[in-house]
């Protein structure tokens, strides 16, 4: 056989090779809609939920937004609103709540219950007694709360919990006849208010409560050690929950986390089952030698997964992970059992967090944030950031092996802080700066305040058509191998 075209086809195989390992990304045509609420201040999803004909998101608007943008017709009562929107599968408003008083009031979680939405939060002592707390009156510096509405946005009941200090609820799942709320308490809430004859463990406890569809308690726990527990995020299981949160190294080997001893890390990411009746099932903690938090947690088939981020790859429970940067994000699978059935790592050499998940039928989808300085290194290889923080999107195979990923936003700070999936799509929620408006992903559309609410929806199998997106350097490499190819036959040819 001719060496020269047994040398050329050596080449153009090397360029085949290197083809494949081009980054695979969610095309533009993936991205359904996508959209920006708010008004003239700063306004914040934090949390989103999918129904059968769309999605409900909530979270929180500063006292300046109200009377203008999407509040024009609403006036706000305090210093920060809870809020609550409702959207239609083609991301038109259907309606929008806020809900308050004269102080704080925050809106974190929101899910769907049999007859309506519950969202969870917390509210500061000087809301109360004025607004839409003008009938209830506070328990301490800051309450968590819980606030059901029908499906035509109107509140079917509002509740308050907590004791002379600070709580709050931060993630709320339905359950059936329904919701557990999580979250947690400062140690001067415990043993006082509605905490009474509870033991205060540690500087902060997490906090699990379960509910009926009309609001009363049905029981409720607090947990942790000597330190601070927070839970972050729970979900529904077959039989009870799972939360998840973090724990300080301190909280080990006392209280509720005797027997599991530690004498390395600032935090551990942490995991607790309970049953139905809220019994401890089970409890797991994974970290290294440094910081490490869980966020967020969703069921998958025969058990849950799990995203937060972390300082200290490479080391402890992350000894199978190399460090990318200052802060990488990361997903633990569990079995139902706690098991760790695999852990994956994304990042770059700036910072990464994971804030969100959701399972879908063929994987899992995660979102957060990345630095500026995280793209075009590591994992972020072949991409450009777009601004000062992107919002960013990762799609898991059910084995743990990265599908697609993508960045998204403008010139300034674009951040996804929940995912929910429907049928066929999903849906990220968080909030931009005004910087990002009129550029980048966001060339279309104009910013409404310092800081709007954001949502975008993709299609369910983003990523699966849009084949692979090659960065321009790999296409610059890839012409070089085949100029080199052809210029082997040439040479070749005229030695003979």
């Amino acid at each position: 056989m001719n060496k020269g075209y047994v040398s050329a086809m050596l080449v153009l195989a090397a360029a085949l090779v290197i083809l494949p390992a081009a980054v695979v990304s969610a095309a533009g045509d993936d991205i359904l809609y996508r959209g920006d609420f708010g008004g003239e201040d700063a306004d914040h999803f934090c949390s989103t939920v999918a129904i059968s004909d769309g999605f409900v998101a909530a979270g929180y608007s500063y006292s300046g937004s109200f009377g203008s943008g999407d509040w024009t017709d609403v006036q706000g009562m305090g210093y920060t609103d809870a809020i609550i929107v409702r959207y239609d599968d083609a991301g038109s408003i259907v309606w929008k709540e806020s809900f308050g008083g004269s102080g704080n009031d925050i809106f974190y979680s929101v899910t769907e219950v049999s007859d309506g939405f519950v969202a969870v939060g917390q509210s500061a002592q000087t809301s109360f007694r004025t607004g839409d707390w003008t009938d209830i009156r506070g328990k301490g510096g800051i309450d968590a709360i819980a606030v059901k509405y029908d499906h035509e946005g109107n509140v079917v009941w509002k509740m308050n919990i907590g004791g002379p200090g600070s709580d709050s609820y931060r993630s709320v799942a339905a359950v059936p006849g329904g919701f557990v709320a999580v979250g947690f308490s400062h140690i001067s809430s415990l043993n006082g208010g509605d905490w009474t004859g509870f033991t205060a463990k540690g500087t902060y406890c997490a906090t699990i409560v379960k509910y009926n569809n009309d609001g009363e308690v049905q029981w409720k726990k607090n947990f942790g050690g000597d330190g601070v527990d927070y839970f972050t995020s729970v979900v529904s299981t077959t039989d009870g929950v799972v939360a998840v949160g973090y724990a300080q190294a301190l909280s080990f080997g006392t209280g509720d986390w005797e027997g599991e001893d530690t004498d390395e890390g600032g935090s551990y990411a942490v995991a607790v089952r309970y049953d139905d009746a809220g019994g401890i099932v089970w409890k797991s903690k994974l970290g290294g030698n440094e910081s490490d938090y869980y966020y967020s947690v969703t069921a998958v088939e025969d058990g849950f997964a799990a995203v937060g981020y972390s300082t200290a790859l490479g080391e402890g429970d992350w000894s199978d992970g190399d460090a990318r940067g200052g802060t990488d994000a990361f997903i633990t699978r569990f079995d139902s059992a706690g098991e760790v059935l695999w852990n994956s790592y994304l990042g770059g050499s700036g910072n990464d967090f994971f804030r969100g998940v959701a399972a879908l039928e063929d994987g899992i989808i995660a979102v957060g944030y990345s630095a500026f300085s995280s793209f075009g290194s590591g994992d972020w290889e072949g991409f450009e950031g777009k601004g000062f923080l992107d919002a960013t999107v990762v799609k898991y195979s059910h084995s743990g092996e990265v599908v697609w990923k993508t960045n998204f936003g403008g010139t300034g700070a674009d951040y996804f802080r929940s995912v929910s999936a429907g049928q066929d799509w999903f849906v990220a929620v968080g909030y931009s700066n005004i910087s990002v408006f009129g550029d980048g992903d966001w060339t279309d559309i104009d910013g409404k305040g310092g800081l709007d609410a954001t949502m975008v929806k993709f299609s369910g199998d983003a990523g699966s058509e849009g084949g692979l997106d090659i960065p321009p350097y790999m296409v610059a490499v890839v012409f070089l191998i085949v100029l080199c190819a052809a210029v082997i036959v040439s040479i070749r040819k005229r030695s003979k």
